[in-house]
C-alpha cells in the first residue's frame, strides 16, 4: 500500500502514513494548504472523510482580517496551515518572509500542482534525509505567487515513524527579492496547553533538559553561533504536559543541519499552536549596513556627491523605515516595536562605525558635503513629505514602479546625516 496518497474530491487531500502515524492536509477552495491532522494512525479512503477535520465558519471572528471578499469565511489567523507568510491576515510567526523591491512583504502562495514519486533528494550540496535502501516515498507540493514558486517536499520513513520536510523557493522573475526567512517545517496544531522540552547548556555540560508549559505567547530556541552548538540543540519536543516515556502524545522535531537555527512554538488568540523550525541566516544586513556607512563616510570626507549617492542606494535603513510604516498603518504594533528596536540598533551602529572612521581619517577639515548636512531647513521637510507621498503611490499601485523606492532613498536618505554625527563626535565639533 502506498504511504503517500492523494484523495480527490471537492477538496483534494494528501495523506502520509507511517506504521503508527498519519499526517493529513488538504487544499482549500481559496487555494491554501490547510493542515488537518497529525497523530495516531487513522484510516482515510475518501477526500470527503477529511472534511471532518476542516475549520468551518460562516462569518469572521471579531477583528480578524478576512482573506478576501470572494472567501469571507477564510481567516488565515484562525486556520491550521502547512506554511505561512506575511500579509492577508496571518499575524503569527511566518514560515517564509520576503521583501519585494518596493519594500512590501506581503505574499500569497496558492496551490498549483503536486507530484508523488520515490526519487531521492536532489539537495546534493545540503544535508538531507535518505533511506538506506536508496528510496523513500516523496511528495512535492508546489504553490505559486506570481513569478515566485515555493516547493514543499515531504518524505516518509514508515519504520521510524518519521516524516521529513524541506522547501525550496524559486524566483522566476527578473526582479530581485530579499529573503528574510525560509523555514524547513511548520505544523499548526488545533489545540494549546502543550509543554515544550528543549535542550540547552554550554561546553562540557550540554543537553540539559528544560520543559516549559506554554498556554499563551511564544517560546523560541535558537543558535546564532554558526553551528548547532552546545548552547541550544536543534532537537526539541512538543508534548502533552503529562506525557511520559510510554504514554501521552509527543511530537519530536530535529533539524538535519549544523549551523544557525531557529525554532519557535507559538500559541495564538484562538488557542492554536504553531511550530516552525529551520536554519536562519543572520548578519547580511549588518554587513551591507557597514559597507554603506564606510562608503558614505568616505564620500562626505572627500566631498564626493556620487559616492554619497551610492551609499544612499545600498543602505538598508529604508527597509526598517518601511516596515515601521507598515506596522503603523496595519496597527501591527508588535511588528512596529520590533523594527523600531532594529532601526535604533542600526542608527547606533552607523554612528559608532562612522565615528571610528573619522577618528582614523587623516582628513580633518569638513568638506562642503559635510557642512551641507549641518544646516537643515524647511525645504528638507518639503522634500521628506514629497518623498513619502511618492513612496506611498509607488508601493500601492498595481503596476509596480521600481524607480520610486531608489528615488525616495536618495532624496530622503538618513545615512549621510548619521555619518555626519559620527564626524562631529570624532572631531569634538
Amino acid at each position: 500500500m502506498s504511504l503517500i496518497r492523494k484523495l480527490t474530491g471537492k477538496r483534494c487531500a494528501f495523506v502520509l502514513d507511517t506504521e503508527n502515524t498519519s499526517y493529513v492536509f488538504s487544499v482549500t477552495p481559496s487555494g491554501h494548504l490547510e493542515h488537518l491532522y497529525y497523530g495516531e494512525k487513522i484510516s482515510l479512503q475518501e477526500a470527503a472523510e477529511c472534511e471532518a477535520f476542516c475549520d468551518k465558519r460562516e462569518f469572521e471572528n471579531g477583528n480578524s482580517i478576512v482573506y478576501s471578499k470572494d472567501f469571507p469565511d477564510v481567516l488565515l489567523e484562525d486556520m491550521c496551515l502547512e506554511f505561512s507568510a506575511a500579509g492577508h491576515g496571518d499575524i503569527r510567526e511566518p514560515f517564509v518572509s520576503i521583501v519585494h523591491p518596493d519594500g512590501s512583504r506581503s505574499v500569497d502562495f496558492l496551490y498549483a500542482e503536486d507530484h508523488i514519486d520515490s526519487e531521492p533528494s536532489d539537495l546534493t550540496t545540503l544535508p538531507s534525509s535518505y533511506a538506506e535502501e536508496g528510496k523513500a516515498e516523496h511528495l512535492s507540493v508546489i504553490v505559486k505567487d506570481g513569478m515566485l514558486t515555493l516547493e514543499l517536499h515531504y518524505r516518509v520513513y514508515p519504520e521510524c515513524d518519521v516524516i521529513t520536510r524541506c522547501c525550496r523557493l524559486v524566483n522566476h522573475g527578473k526582479e530581485q527579492i530579499e529573503l528574510d526567512r525560509l523555514m524547513s517545517t511548520q505544523i499548526d496544531l488545533p489545540f494549546c496547553g502543550v509543554a515544550v522540552t528543549s535542550f540547552h547548556g554550554a561546553w562540557a555540560r550540554e543537553m540539559k533538559k528544560h520543559t516549559t508549559l506554554l498556554t499563551e505567547g511564544k517560546l523560541v530556541t535558537e543558535s546564532r553561533t554558526g553551528s548547532s552548538s552546545n548552547r541550544t540543540n536543534p532537537f526539541f519536543m512538543v508534548h502533552a504536559p503529562n506525557a511520559a516515556e510510554h504514554s501521552g502524545s509527543v511530537y519530536g522535531f530535529n533539524l538535519i543541519y549544523s549551523g544557525n537555527h531557529y525554532s519557535a512554538v507559538e500559541v495564538n488568540a484562538y488557542g492554536k499552536t504553531r511550530i516552525i523550525s529551520g536554519g536562519q541566516v543572520t548578519g547580511t544586513n549588518l554587513c551591507v549596513l557597514i559597507c554603506a556607512i564606510l562608503i558614505a563616510s568616505v564620500g562626505l570626507n572627500t566631498g564626493s556627491t556620487a559616492v554619497i549617492i551610492g551609499a544612499m542606494l545600498i543602505s538598508p535603513l529604508m527597509g526598517s523605515i518601511l516596515a515601521m510604516a507598515y506596522g503603523t498603518a496595519a496597527a501591527d504594533y508588535p511588528r512596529f516595536r520590533r523594527h523600531l528596536y532594529g532601526f535604533m540598533i542600526q542608527l547606533a551602529i552607523s554612528i559608532a562605525v562612522s565615528t571610528v572612521y573619522f577618528m582614523l581619517s587623516p582628513i580633518k577639515m569638513p568638506s562642503s558635503e559635510l557642512l551641507a548636512r549641518t544646516q537643515p531647513s524647511f525645504y528638507d521637510v518639503i522634500i521628506a513629505t514629497a518623498g513619502g507621498i511618492a513612496g506611498i503611490i509607488g508601493s500601492t499601485r498595481t503596476e509596480k514602479m521600481n524607480n520610486i523606492v531608489p528615488g525616495v532613498a536618495i532624496a530622503t536618505a538618513l545615512m549621510p546625516p548619521v555619518c555626519t554625527c559620527g564626524y562631529s563626535i570624532a572631531n569634538m565639533r
